[in-house]
């Protein structure tokens, strides 16, 4: 048996061939980054609209699946069967342990029926636009296989309870560094919630303009609600250890259990 990873993407539109770089440019750059890190894994591609061919072909090695959709809203029944036939296919020949989908659209939606069918994760990419309360793919995606992370560059208290209220478990800003995008999908993938440091700390200074703090989080310690409020006047862990008069380490340590009680209870 094959032990290494199938990876199925489930995209809108691809390179119709290697000279193609204006489709979905960061798509191109992912996949090329993701082949050279882990070589063993197989992945395969299954475009949905474009290119207008619907003929296999390899695009930098990987197998590239065209459905030809041509963007016709006529044909997106037919092309979401050949979707699953195909994707049906590659499972009985390789089984696939990934699908990544991109846009909260089609894809998403023919990424959860194959994710049930095969019982495997389904990761979604979204957009922006994605998350407008209109979306009828997002409404009908709050009880589904998708765990949502959002990557935004707002950190306005609006854009991330719109997120929360419409499925997501996580909310990054689009400057987090690789460790926090890493802890972040780690924490989601394993059914908990996850928002940033500087979104979360954020969040609560917005929230103690006009709330009693002690109200907001019951079950703080007189110690942590003191570091909370340093934290919100921007104080670094160094001056409120100074002020406190205890150690980094300790500050430290509130600090780790301040997250903890502010990402469960957004």
């Amino acid at each position: 048996m094959n032990s290494a990873k199938h990876i199925l993407f489930l995209v809108p539109g691809f390179p119709k061939d290697e000279n193609d770089f204006n489709c979905i440019p960061p798509l191109q750059e992912f996949l090329l980054k993701f082949k050279s890190a882990y070589t063993s894994a197989g992945i395969s591609v299954i475009a949905f609209q474009y290119p207008y061919r619907n003929t296999q072909y390899l695009w930098n090695g990987i197998n590239i699946f065209p459905m030809a959709g041509k963007n016709k809203v006529y044909m997106k029944p037919l092309v979401w069967l050949r979707a699953i036939k195909t994707a049906k296919n590659f499972n009985r020949e390789n089984r696939v342990d990934v699908i990544h989908s991109l846009w909260l659209g089609e894809c998403a939606m023919i990424g959860n029926l194959l994710a049930k069918k095969f019982n495997c994760e389904h990761i979604c990419t979204l957009m922006g636009q994605d998350v407008k309360s209109n979306n009828r793919y997002l409404r009908s995606s709050n009880n589904s296989r998708i765990r949502i992370i959002a990557l935004s560059q707002f950190g306005e208290k609006r854009f991330v309870k719109q997120m929360i209220k419409n499925g997501a478990s996580g909310y990054l800003l689009k400057d987090a560094d690789k460790d926090v995008l890493e802890a972040a999908i780690r924490k989601v993938n394993s059914g908990e919630k996850y928002f940033c440091e500087r979104l979360s700390l954020s969040l609560v200074n917005l929230e103690l303009k006009s709330e009693n703090t002690k109200s907001l989080f019951p079950n703080l310690t007189s110690r942590e609600l003191d570091v909370l409020n340093l934290i919100c006047k921007e104080y670094s862990t160094q001056e409120i250890a100074d002020k406190l008069f205890v150690s980094f380490h300790t500050v430290e340590g509130h600090r780790a259990n301040l997250l903890d009680t502010i990402r469960s209870g957004l």
